[in-house]
């Protein structure tokens, strides 16, 4: 897959922790953390919080992390930390960390401490989602608070306060970067520079969200900013797999002067599910297609592999009679196995057919199909096969290394004939004769998924199986190894 979205470093993690951590100390043991934040603090905090937000507007995610962690720095050392300017700054690490990362768990201690500065701390409409709105209301829920949220105080910054903006005109007649990626379900802008001599009568920005036939049009809006447009596309056509998208400028004559892709070759932007709005929230999705997001998974699973085992040998054998011939022939009894004990079982193999009736449960028939010629030794006429046939129910318990390794387990039941190979040492000489078991199987496995593709996996799987019968001798329990491929459709 293409480069995603950056992602928060190890090292931002822990210094997110110690941020919480220092606030929470300075708050009890600092005297500057009781001190009156002053109006120039404020100021000069708040222009932080703006220049960061744009950032993340602007999808420069690192950036915006840089400003705000030395906007809470600021506070800190301000005596700002009990402020209304420290609750926004922590408000707004928390949009950052669920709205731009999807680190939703951490997005969540900070709101709640911006809501202990500061109750009534609102969560501002242009970056709100459906999930930063949940997290929101569950940390407002968190706290007890009944009270309504409260718009931010304002701030007045005279034109000498702001930076100078030194811009250069565009050295094309229309100027854009292609986007890249956008994180799913979150509003998009969409900017781009026209040079004077352009003069466009309009700029439409022409997007087509994923499996949609059709551009939809946005017209694009002179900033304040030099030669500056721009358009916001909104957050329920961001989502699927892919947003295409393309600029135009037309002068007065309609005709079009300057252009950033176009319909046959539109810029792509690949979608980041991390922190955005699901699927399933999506109204441009029908219901056929939320249905089937909504599984997420192959419903059908076929799967085969080699099977070996070993299990109870008791009873008597099928062939020899106690003098070492043939006990049908002879009309003397089959031989008794004196001390039973484990043998070895088929070599077989199993095919396995089964359907998902919730993502991790599985019904399944199994087949298992042995072949036991090869370890009978001096027998005229022993047995060649086993087999077995059993309806098994799987869960899928849990996944770990990445999603590479998959732990299952379940039960079944069927009907099985097991045969184990059983050494004679008879008088008239050396034999290998089978013992045969079968009836009722009841059975319980365990095993793991190897890969994590969707189409095509590998296991190892440990089965326990026993025959019951109504006569006694053709009781036993057996033990199977199994490996194999499985397809998943």
């Amino acid at each position: 897959m293409s480069n995603r979205t950056p992602i928060l470093k190890p090292a931002f993690y822990g210094l997110s922790f110690v941020l919480v951590f220092t606030f929470l100390i300075t708050t009890l043991g600092n005297s500057r953390a009781w001190a009156q934040c002053s109006d120039d603090d404020r100021k000069e905090i708040h222009k932080t919080n703006q220049e960061a937000m744009e950032q993340y507007q602007n999808m420069e995610f690192q950036k915006a992390r840089e400003l705000l962690q030395k906007a809470f720095k600021k506070a800190e050392n301000a005596g700002c930390t009990y402020d209304w300017i420290h609750a926004k700054t922590l408000m707004n690490l928390g949009i950052l960390l669920a709205g731009g990362e999807g680190k939703k768990g951490l997005a969540r201690k900070f709101f709640i401490q911006a809501l202990r500065v500061r109750p009534e701390a609102p969560l501002d409409k242009d970056v709100a989602t459906p999930v930063l709105s949940k997290i929101y209301n569950w940390a407002r829920r968190r706290l007890r608070i009944k009270s309504e949220p409260a718009p931010w105080p304002e701030i007045e910054i005279e034109k000498e306060d702001l930076p100078p903006v030194e811009v250069g005109a565009p050295s094309v007649p229309l100027e854009h970067e292609p986007i890249a990626q956008a994180p799913q379900g979150i509003p998009l802008s969409v900017t781009c520079r026209i040079s004077e001599e352009v003069q466009p009568k309009e700029v439409l920005l022409f997007y087509r969200p994923f499996k949609q036939e059709v551009f939809k049009t946005i017209q694009m809006e002179k900033t304040n900013k030099p030669y500056t447009w721009e358009a916001l596309i909104p957050g329920s056509a961001v989502w699927g797999r892919t947003l295409q998208y393309y600029i135009r400028a037309k002068p007065k004559s309609d005709m079009v002067v300057a252009s950033s892709g176009s319909m046959i070759s539109p810029h792509i932007i690949e979608i980041v599910s991390e922190g955005g709005l699901a699927d399933k929230e999506n109204p441009l999705i029908g219901k056929t297609q939320q249905k089937k997001k909504r599984t997420g998974k192959k419903r059908f699973l076929l799967r085969f592999g080699p099977a070996f085992g070993i299990g109870l040998a008791r009873g008597p054998v099928e062939v020899m009679d106690e003098q070492g011939g043939v006990a049908v022939r002879t009309g003397e009894p089959y031989d008794q196995i004196e001390n039973p004990g484990l043998a070895p079982g088929s070599l077989g193999a199993t095919v396995e057919f089964g359907y998902y009736i919730i993502p991790k449960l599985l019904l399944s028939l199994q087949g298992r199909f042995g072949y036991i010629k090869m370890f009978t030794k001096n027998v005229p006429g022993a047995a060649i096969a086993d087999f077995a046939a059993l309806v098994r129910a799987r869960y899928d318990i849990m996944n770990f290394l990445n999603n590479w390794l998959g732990l299952y387990a379940g039960g079944g039941l069927g009907f099985a004939q097991i045969r184990h190979a059983v050494p004679l040492d008879l008088n008239e000489g050396n034999f290998t004769d089978t013992s045969l078991a079968m009836g009722i199987a009841p059975s319980g496995f365990a095993g793991l998924r190897i890969g994590k593709g969707t189409l095509v996996t590998g296991y190892v799987e440990t089965a326990f199986l026993m025959t019951v019968w109504n006569d006694s001798d053709l009781f036993t329990f057996h033990i199977d190894f199994t490996a194999g491929v499985s397809f998943s459709f």
